[in-house]
This record gives structure tokens, sequence and C-alpha cells, in this order.
């Protein structure tokens, strides 16, 4: 998972922190309840760092990944790698992205 953060982020964001944590279903599902009002445990959810203006430190903010939803979906749709792959680097995107725009509110997957 490392050597996909690192790819995702690239040369731009060398510096830049993020963590990742996996997590079972019924954590997911209180996350996801939490922060998305859905109840049900999803595969991924991002969560832009948010910081305020003129604080200077290289956080982007954190990923969660459900891995038995990760798993199950990938393997139904024979993919197991390249799903887990995507998941992280999509997730990636969106933190590189809105790290400066929003607030640290859950990124829908």
């Amino acid at each position: 998972m490392r050597r996909w953060v690192r790819a995702a982020l690239g040369a731009a964001h060398a510096e830049a922190e993020i963590s990742v944590r996996i997590v079972d279903e019924p954590e997911m599902r209180e996350l996801n309840a939490r922060y998305r009002h859905k109840d049900y445990p999803t595969n991924v959810l991002s969560f832009p760092a948010g910081l305020p203006p003129g604080v200077d430190v290289p956080l982007l903010g954190d990923i969660v990944v459900c891995a038995p939803v990760v798993n199950r979906e990938a393997a139904e749709q024979h993919k197991l790698q390249r799903a887990r792959t995507g998941r992280t680097c999509w997730c990636m995107a969106r933190c590189t992205c809105w790290a400066t725009t929003t607030n640290a509110r859950a990124m829908p997957r």
C-alpha cells in the first residue's frame, strides 16, 4: 500500500503525509453513518485535512479502507489487486485536490 500511496502522490507531494487506516465492516458502518448518513459499510472514505490558512504542514488527510468490502467488490469484479490500487489512488487524488478547498468532512466514494 505504501508503494501505491507514493505513486499516487507523485513528486509534487513527495513530502506530504497521509494516514491510511484499514478497518472492518462494523467500524466502517459507524463511520459511514456518522459522516455520510448511510447505514452500511462502504469501501473507502477519504477525509481531506482541511487545514486553516497559514498552517504550513504537509498533511493531506486520512483514508479509511474497509478491507472486507474492497475484497468482496474486487472478487465480484475479478480484479482484486487492481481494485485495491484503484481505490487507494482515487482517494489520494481526492485528498490532494480537495485538501485545501474543503473542510474535513468525509468524501463519498
